[in-house]
């Protein structure tokens, strides 16, 4: 368990996902504290190197493209 500086506690994991067959080790924090959203955090650094990612708000649609040249 971990705190950051505006007080808010998080535990954090590293879960193995798999997105589009594409399989892979995530860091990701569940937080503590009630904020009043969501209360799963994606561990950015990976998913974000390991995909494209295309955000079609008007849609509700996340789209993640694999990047061929990441390492699996």
């Amino acid at each position: 368990m971990a705190e950051t500086i505006g007080g808010i506690e998080y535990v954090l994991r590293n879960v193995e996902m798999t997105i589009d067959k594409h399989s892979f080790i995530a860091r990701v924090a569940w937080l503590q504290t009630n904020t009043g959203g969501e209360q799963l955090l994606l561990g950015r650094e990976v998913v974000f190197d390991k995909f494209n990612i295309e955000f079609r708000q008007a849609d509700e649609q996340i789209i993640f493209k694999w990047r061929e040249d990441s390492n699996s």
